[in-house]
């Protein structure tokens, strides 16, 4: 679709003064002038650089650059070296190193390879890429800042950058593509053709390489919804001094402005220690119980992210990247997307994986649903995670684009208090890049969708998620071969097609066996016997202790809706053997919280 680049144009205020040395190699080559590159730039691309010199300000974390904080910013940087020129964030993570992001501010741009702006664009990204110029590909990012409200504009290539991230190399990312949607399919053959006018056919490796350093940063700054400046006035509010004024956090804002408008035709550039003394006094940094707060929140919700079982048996990994994919583009359409499957088809794997390969540029989190059982948003965090909830999308509201993973929502439905959760959605309503990844056993999800999801006013997709396929069994059966023996019974051929079952099958010592199960019944039967009691061991009645502390973890867990129940109360030398054999887990912050190590386990003690 061909179209044009275009902004407002603001006129411009007193210089400040570069901070930056331009590299050698860029001292003697023909540059642009600053005036005429950042003079008459778009309020858009000036309310963007303010945005990123307020987080230089309070301390923040980066967009993207997730591991970091601004050390510097700097505006039309052409004359360093660069050809992604608008704004260029330094940044430096918790272990001194450096990292730069690139960044190309549009408040709209239409893609279309007859475009001139269009293929600038694209051109400067691989110049960048490609030349001996600052920019290095293993620490440094590039990157294409938009309008939240033109976003639909780029539809599909998010997906496509994501899918790019997600490949181990040129082949397994052709591969991948042929899952991504038409748009996003095209958006790759339009950025590749548009390369390859200018550099010649260049290396599978390479393009997939260079989409790999590229990144779509959304923001709705100067508009009517205007949620990521509400967010950044409230860091300038909370960093503030204690007897500022009530509206100081507009004044500021207003500054920041100011110094945007008079370093743009300049190219000027920032550092915390070169902002004007009056801003620095009258704002500190993020302070350290904050960091702490969210760094609680963070090692909580990793918990639930290590009960997520990706391996079947010992370590064998089943590929399911076409799912992966398909999540991918999903998320990037939809606020809400839900995850739908029988019990153990490996929904939350497929999401632990997305969350995983969005991790490093992304803000991700995941939670169990009856951490969201309360009256209200507030209740939860304080109690699941020790911290105000305004206080916590605060802290996140300028990270970007975060992903939440809300697992078994269905559970949510036995309990009366669910207020908190449909709190959720709305905090999700209120920022754009709030994107929540709900899983649900299919049985439930219209049920769920009548009381929760028509109700939440914001868009959303079910993915469902099929049996293992033929291949997916054969990478398991590949290393695992004696369970291609069960699965030539065609009744339990189908059942091990649930990566549950067949993790459990995995676990249990078929060798040369004639007596192998018929059916389900028999089946889940010898499960029991060997995984569960462990019958080959009966020393001190160990099997029945087992058994008895597996059923009474599971059925007080789902009686209080808890992720973790007491263990006190429970044979502990019982409860040491079944987490040895991965049947129970307790809570990384104390042995003292115990709970089964799936909710298919649990529904097995719960039937037994």
């Amino acid at each position: 679709m061909d179209g044009s680049l275009h902004g407002f144009d603001t006129s411009t205020c007193e210089s400040s003064r570069s901070m930056c040395e331009p590299s050698s190699d860029s001292r003697d080559r023909a540059v642009s002038s600053p005036l005429s590159t950042g003079g008459a730039g778009p309020i858009f691309e000036q309310s963007v650089d303010s945005y990123f010199l307020g987080l230089l300000l309070v301390g923040a974390r980066l967009p993207i650059l997730q591991d970091c904080r601004a050390e510097e910013i700097a505006f039309q940087t052409e004359y360093l070296g660069w050809n992604t020129d608008d704004l260029l964030v330094v940044g430096v993570n918790d272990s001194g190193e450096r990292r730069q992001l690139a960044a190309q501010v549009k408040r709209s741009v239409r893609l279309g390879r007859a475009d001139y702006d269009c293929r600038q664009l694209f051109l400067d990204f691989w110049r960048d890429f490609d030349g001996d110029g600052p920019f290095q590909a293993d620490r440094d990012c590039l990157a294409l800042v938009v309008l939240q409200g033109t976003a639909s504009l780029l539809q599909g290539l998010r997906p496509l950058l994501d899918c790019a991230r997600a490949a181990s190399s040129e082949s397994d990312f052709e591969r991948r593509c042929g899952y991504l949607s038409q748009t996003s399919r095209n958006h790759r053959s339009l950025i590749r053709g548009i390369v390859e006018d200018e550099a010649g056919t260049i290396a599978d490796s390479d393009f997939w390489r260079f989409l790999r350093q590229l990144y779509v940063l959304h923001l709705d700054l100067g508009t009517s919804t205007g949620s990521d400046q509400a967010a950044l006035k409230s860091l300038l509010s909370s960093t503030a001094r204690e007897d500022a004024l009530p509206h100081h956090a507009d004044d500021s804002w207003r500054r920041l402005n100011e110094l945007v408008v008079g370093a743009m035709p300049n190219a000027g550039s920032f550092t915390r220690q070169t902002l004007p003394d009056e801003l620095r006094r009258q704002h500190g940094t993020i302070g350290t119980a904050d960091n702490a707060a969210l760094a609680r929140v963070v090692s909580h919700c990793g918990q639930t992210l290590d009960r997520i079982r990706t391996v079947v048996g010992e370590g064998t990994h089943i590929r399911r990247d076409q799912l992966a994919t398909q999540l991918l583009t999903c998320v990037e359409e939809n606020q809400i997307v839900v995850v739908t499957g029988p019990a153990g088809s490996g929904k939350s794997a497929v999401a632990k994986e997305v969350l995983t390969l969005l991790g490093e540029d992304s803000f991700t989190l995941a939670f169990r649903v009856e951490e969201f059982a309360a009256p209200h948003i507030d209740h939860a965090f304080r109690q699941s995670l020790a911290i105000d909830a305004d206080q916590f999308f605060d802290l996140v509201a300028v990270r970007g684009r975060k992903l939440f993973l809300v697992e078994s929502i269905e559970r949510l439905l036995e309990r009366e208090a669910r207020d908190a959760f449909l709190d959720l959605f709305g905090r999700a309503a209120g920022d754009q890049d709030l994107r929540l990844i709900l899983t649900c056993r299919d049985s439930y999800v219209e049920t769920v969708r009548n009381a929760m999801l028509d109700r939440c006013g914001l868009s959303y997709s079910l993915l469902p998620v099929p049996p293992l396929s033929v291949d997916e069994l054969a990478q398991v059966f590949n290393d695992l071969p004696d369970l291609a023996r069960l699965a030539a019974n065609p009744s339990l051929g189908e059942l091990l097609r649930n990566p549950f079952f067949l993790d459990v099958a995995a676990r249990i010592d078929w060798g040369d066996r004639e007596d192998l199960p018929t059916d389900e019944k028999t089946f889940r039967e010898r499960c029991w016997s060997e995984r569960v009691r462990d019958d080959t061991h009966t020393a001190r009645a160990m099997p029945q202790r087992r058994e008895v502390a597996l059923q009474r973890v599971a059925v007080q867990r789902a009686q209080s809706l808890r992720p973790f129940v007491e263990a006190e109360p429970f044979d502990q030398e019982a409860l040491e053997a079944l987490r040895r054999d991965g049947l129970v887990v307790f809570s990384a912050d104390t042995s003292a919280l115990v709970a089964p190590s799936h909710d298919v386990l649990e529904d097995w003690a719960i039937i037994e």
